[in-house]
C-alpha cells in the first residue's frame, strides 16, 4: 500500500508536468502567430499608404486631364461664340466680260 499513494503523486506530477510543456508550447506559438499577425498588420499599412499614394496620384493626373482637355476646348468653343457675332461677308461679284454684259441686257 505505500507504493499507492507515491504513484498517484508521480502521476499527478506527471499530468501536471506536461500541462506545463502544453501550455509552454501553446505559449509559443500563439507568440508567434501575434508575430505573423504583427507583420500582417504592418504589411496591410504599407499598402493602405501605397493606395492612398496611388489615388492622389490619379486625381492629380484626372485633374490636369480634365484641364488639358478644357484648355483644348477654349479655342473652339470661341471660335463657335466668335463666329456668329462677325457679320457674314459677301463675295465681291467677279467682273463681268463684255459677253455676259451684251446677253444680260
Amino acid at each position: 500500500m505505500v507504493d499507492e499513494p507515491s504513484t498517484k503523486s508521480e502521476e499527478k506530477t506527471a499530468e501536471v508536468d506536461g500541462q506545463n510543456r502544453l501550455y509552454e508550447i501553446l505559449e509559443r506559438e500563439l507568440q508567434a502567430k501575434n508575430e505573423q499577425i504583427a507583420a500582417l498588420q504592418a504589411e496591410l499599412s504599407k499598402e493602405r499608404q501605397h493606395s492612398r499614394e496611388q489615388a492622389e496620384r490619379i486625381a492629380v493626373l484626372a485633374d490636369q486631364a480634365q484641364r488639358l482637355q478644357l484648355a483644348q476646348m477654349q479655342p473652339q468653343q470661341i471660335e463657335d461664340c466668335v463666329a456668329p457675332a462677325e457679320p457674314e461677308r459677301q463675295q465681291p461679284e467677279p467682273p463681268r466680260s463684255w459677253w455676259n454684259r451684251f446677253w444680260s441686257k
